[in-house]
Order: C-alpha cells, then sequence, then structure tokens
C-alpha cells in the first residue's frame, strides 16, 4: 500500500440553504453526463491499454444506487481521441473525463458559501477492508531493501480466502473500532516496500477505506 492520500473535502448537508444548493449544484453536474441512470461498465481503452486501471463513479441519490465504472479513464485525452473505440463509447469516455476533473476540482467553481466547513476534514472511516497477500517469496524492488514491520494487532480476526492473483493468493477481512484504527495508523505511513512480520510469514497490505453507504463485507461474501 502506498502512504495514504490526503482525504477529500466532505460537502455536509444540513439546514443551510446555501449549503444544500452547493451540495444540489455537485448533484446536477454528475446528472447532466446523463451516464447515471443505471449501471454501467465501459471498457474501449481496452484495445489501447493493456494495463489500466478501472475508475468507478458510485451514485446514491434519492436511495437509487448507481455504479459506473470506466477502465483506463485516466489515460484517455479528450485532446487525442484514440482509435477503435465506438463513437457511443468514445461520448461516455468523454463526458465523464471531464466529470472526473470537475469533482477533483470542485474548489475552483464551488463558492465558498457551498462549504459547511472552511478548512478541509480528513475522512476517518470507522471501518475497513484489509487485504493481505503472502510475500515470503518477494524480491526487494530494484536491489533495495524491505520495510518490515510488526503485525499491529496480535489477536487478529478471521481471514477469508477470496481468490489468487499472479502474485500469490488472497485474503480479507473487515476490521473496525480499535482495530480499525491499528491498521488505519500502521497503514497510513506504509509503501509499496512495506511487509508486516505474523508467524514468521510477510505479507503484502493494502486497504479500502469504506464509506458510509458501502458494505461491510469481503468481495464473494
Amino acid at each position: 500500500m502506498s502512504g495514504a492520500k490526503e482525504s477529500p473535502r466532505c460537502l455536509i448537508v444540513d439546514d443551510h440553504p446555501v449549503v444544500r444548493a452547493g451540495v444540489r449544484a455537485v448533484l446536477e453536474t454528475v446528472l447532466a453526463t446523463g451516464q447515471f441512470a443505471a449501471d454501467a461498465q465501459w471498457v474501449g481503452m481496452q484495445t489501447i491499454v493493456s494495463d489500466g486501471g478501472a475508475t468507478t463513479f458510485r451514485l446514491n441519490a434519492d436511495g437509487t444506487p448507481v455504479t459506473v465504472s470506466v477502465y483506463a479513464l485516466g489515460d484517455f485525452s479528450p485532446d487525442q481521441e484514440p482509435p477503435n473505440i465506438p463513437t457511443d463509447e468514445l461520448a461516455v469516455y468523454q463526458a465523464l473525463s471531464q466529470l472526473l476533473e470537475q469533482l477533483t476540482t470542485l474548489d475552483a467553481w464551488l463558492p465558498a458559501e457551498a462549504w459547511a466547513q472552511e478548512t478541509w476534514q480528513p475522512y476517518l472511516p470507522d471501518t475497513i477492508r484489509l487485504y493481505a497477500r503472502n510475500a515470503d517469496a518477494d524480491l526487494p524492488d530494484d536491489g533495495g531493501t524491505v520495510d518490515e514491520r510488526p503485525w499491529p494487532n496480535e489477536s487478529d480476526a478471521h481471514w477469508t480466502e477470496y481468490g489468487r492473483s499472479e502474485w500469490g493468493e488472497l485474503r480479507c477481512r473487515i476490521a473496525s473500532g480499535d482495530d480499525a484504527d491499528a491498521w488505519y495508523q500502521a497503514l497510513s505511513t506504509a509503501d509499496q516496500s512495506t511487509r508486516f512480520i505474523l508467524d514468521d510469514h510477510r505479507y503484502h497490505m493494502s486497504v479500502r477505506l469504506l464509506l458510509p453507504d458501502e458494505r461491510r463485507e469481503c468481495p464473494g461474501s
């Protein structure tokens, strides 16, 4: 896991009409793309990028969650239209690329009155999803050293085996309360070279900070 990134500032809906207006402006911007009528997965960039990641948008308005996944959106450039993408899918990439830019630069277009608080507030989750991979056979990157650290929770809970990757078996579990705090602190200063030691084995760890509307379970549970 790389070091924890600064969390985005949150719009908080309360009884202040200007704050509600700011939230409404963001929602209207999202809906104006026309891409959130139903769940969707777009993979047109796979013809160009073979190892890209997916950008996932999750909208939960009026209690109706919608998830839209876009492959290699970060590699898409509206100024250089890639070949071999169907016209309708190209329009999706263009719309969601612009939306991503707007959502990551809220300060540039939302007025100060739209914010419930003036300063950035880090998101501190009460529940996290932990992923562990046995890393006993890993070699140091570029001849460097491995950052080995003790397992932060000696009374760790049950892990669920949920799949394998080319790097080995993957395990998952949910942590909350003091358990989540211990792992959050341990992983916030970790990077890709960090390995946690448990029962004389080394593990590479990653974490998913669960949002309030996400299910508290591992994949496949």
